[in-house]
């Protein structure tokens, strides 16, 4: 979205719309993604590379990271603008470079089982800054759906 003044959003967030409570799928897919984007925000830092935030990205649990959103992390827009970090399955698209402070990044994940009714997809827009990053969403998480066992 780019708002008033030029300015740019781009941040996605999963809802349970009832009836009833989350279920403990629901609360477990949610807390798995919440996890990546918590996880990998932490490797925004000045002077990471790209290739090094790939091995340190958050790995999911086997049968939950099957179907990645197409990159771990992006520059801000709509269209996963540059610089684009792939997951390893897409080496092939992988190049050099690194983060530099004043750059903003969206810190994506997609969460969900191949074959299943549901899925989960986050994401937080985040500062590089010098002293690390700065997370700039400010719509909260659904507090109902993050599970402690998880």
């Amino acid at each position: 979205m780019v708002g008033p003044f030029s300015y740019g959003a781009d941040v996605s967030r999963a809802f349970h719309c009832g009836p009833g409570r989350p279920t403990s799928y629901q609360k477990k897919i949610y807390t798995l993604a919440w996890n990546e984007v918590m996880h990998n925000t932490g490797l925004m830092q000045p002077g990471a590379s790209f290739r090094e935030i790939v091995e340190r990205r958050y790995v999911q649990e086997p049968g939950f990271g099957d179907q990645l959103y197409p990159c771990l992390a992006h520059g801000l827009g709509m269209a996963d603008e540059w610089p684009v970090i792939y997951y390893p399955v897409d080496a092939e698209f992988d190049y050099e470079g690194e983060l530099e402070p004043g750059m903003v990044m969206c810190v994506e994940s997609y969460v969900g089982e191949v074959g299943a009714a549901e899925g989960v997809k986050l994401e937080d827009q985040v500062l590089v800054t010098e002293r690390g990053p700065v997370v700039l969403s400010r719509y909260p998480f659904e507090e109902a759906l993050l599970s402690s066992e998880c």
